[in-house]
């Protein structure tokens, strides 16, 4: 299996148990309503969960065939578009740093933000101290 746009496989998983249920040598929505269509309504129903991407390519797809199904936004997704975030609120950060006058609260602004992503993405009890200090330092500075 290949990650990419022209070999892609769609891997079904139990989530409880972690292992793989069925492969589908593809991402279009005909192909994977085909292989979930092979489940008898029984297996089908019993799906309480799914997790997927963001895109409303398979949505409905689960909505019909398992209604009773949650779907969950997979943790991947969900963490790139929480860094993609950050990276915005972090260069608008910057940019804002750049129109300070005073000399000495540039500097510290710059010192807050470099290198401050992990520190804003970590929980709290994971951070390293020098990621604790850093998450200090951008939270004095989170009025910018």
């Amino acid at each position: 299996m290949r990650k990419g746009q022209e070999d892609y496989t769609t891997v079904l998983v139990d989530l409880d148990r972690r292992v793989p249920v069925g492969f589908v040598c593809s991402r279009k929505h005909k192909d994977i309503k085909a292989v979930l269509k092979g489940w008898s309504a029984a297996v089908q129903q019993q799906v309480i969960e799914v997790s997927m991407d963001l895109s409303g390519n398979n949505r409905s797809l689960i909505g019909k065939l398992m209604p009773d199904a949650n779907i969950i936004a997979d943790r991947f997704h969900v963490m790139k578009l929480v860094g993609d975030k950050l990276n915005t609120a972090l260069n608008q950060a910057k940019k804002a740093n750049a129109s300070i006058q005073d000399a000495a609260e540039k500097a510290r602004m710059k010192e807050a933000f470099k290198q401050s992503k992990y520190a804003l993405l970590k929980l709290e009890e994971n951070l390293t101290e020098k990621q604790k200090l850093k998450l200090v330092m951008v939270q004095k500075h989170r009025h910018y």
